[in-house]
């Protein structure tokens, strides 16, 4: 059922499938499965984002390692919640499960794909920062290759990456959320606002928690 979970995730992310062909499982093993991999896969990005505060000096020291785990578990649970209220509030909770196993499925295997990225361009992360105020300074640097040969080509195209992933991520929750809540595009996108802002305020109420 895993590798049918998996290709059904895959035809979500291309936009060629729905929530309501994601298996479902009455055993729950497909749920914990996709709980696993999401709470993992935000950990790591949670971990990477550690370390990139650190190096912009915004943090003093990373986190450690089971506060990126709690982090990661908070951010799940809390689309989770959302999810079920949200459904329910439509009277669907019945498609709460797939619904929620396609949201975490997809938006894993995109955050996972950021991890690459943002971990590929932490060492010039200072560089980039050095240089921006030296570009805000004297706006004619831009034109002067000696000093933005600083910075490889490749990691502009890294930097695209991420806000390209991103954007992909929030049309595919979008996405599941307007075919499980059975609205139009524009309440699909309002709910997957209300979700992004719901995690993100949850997982900055535990970080204040956790320092």
């Amino acid at each position: 059922m895993l590798p049918h979970a998996f290709w059904i995730s895959l035809r979500i992310l291309a936009f060629r499938a729905g929530p309501e062909d994601f298996p479902y499982d009455a055993s729950n093993r497909v749920s914990v499965a996709c709980i696993a991999f999401a709470v993992l896969v935000n950990a790591a990005l949670t971990a990477v984002a550690g370390q990139m505060g650190v190096l912009m000096k915004a943090l003093t020291e990373t986190p450690p390692l089971w506060a990126d785990i709690v982090l990661g578990a908070v951010s799940v649970a809390a689309m989770g919640l959302f999810t079920r209220l949200a459904l329910r509030a439509r009277q669907l909770e019945s498609r709460f499960q797939q619904t929620y196993n396609a949201l975490l499925a997809t938006s894993s295997m995109l955050s996972l794909l950021m991890v690459l990225p943002i971990r590929q361009l932490l060492p010039f992360l200072p560089v980039a920062q050095e240089l921006s105020k030296k570009v805000t300074a004297n706006p004619d640097l831009v034109n002067d290759p000696t000093v933005m040969s600083a910075l490889p080509g490749w990691t502009l195209l890294f930097s695209l990456m991420i806000p390209a992933l991103l954007a992909w991520q929030f049309a595919v929750t979008a996405f599941i959320y307007r075919r499980a809540a059975n609205t139009r595009a524009g309440g699909g996108v309002f709910i997957a606002l209300l979700c992004v802002l719901t995690v993100m305020s949850l997982k900055d109420i535990f970080t204040l928690l956790l320092q």
